[in-house]
């Protein structure tokens, strides 16, 4: 998994890198989802769209990824392969696929209860991207 824990007290942090804007969002996804499960172990056998807008690539990242959360708390889904189709600064949209959580392949590593706005930074460093981000466990 490209992307690295972050120390922070009584939460999670992740930091990840992409090339693109829709490659930081895809990794991260998978972040988080990683996090939670063993992802080896969630089949491609279903998908949702995802869709959110915001202001701005930080506030896009936090709501798509909290989007997917939602999901998975409601649908009781666990997603491992990302697409963004489309990304700007007031909107993103995509897919996401996994299967529904099974009791007997999956074990959940780490409840995600929300993806907060603390310490959140995203960044192009010398044409790549950058993001970090805190996890509510």
């Amino acid at each position: 998994m490209p992307y690295e824990l972050i120390d922070h007290t009584s939460d999670l942090g992740i930091k990840v890198r992409a090339t693109d804007l829709p490659g930081l969002l895809c990794e991260a996804s998978r972040a988080l989802f990683d996090i939670m499960t063993d992802l080896s172990r969630v089949k491609v056998c279903t998908e949702r769209d995802v869709s959110v807008e915001g202001e701005g690539f930080d506030e896009l990242l936090v709501r798509w990824l909290n989007e997917l959360v939602f999901i998975h708390e409601v649908e009781g889904l666990l997603f491992r392969e990302f697409t963004v189709r489309s990304i700007g600064r007031h909107g993103a949209a995509g897919v996401a696929r996994g299967e529904p959580f099974d009791e007997k392949r999956h074990e959940m590593k780490v409840g995600i209860k929300a993806v907060t706005y603390h310490q959140l930074k995203v960044t192009c460093v010398d044409g790549a991207w950058e993001a970090q981000v805190i996890l509510d466990i």
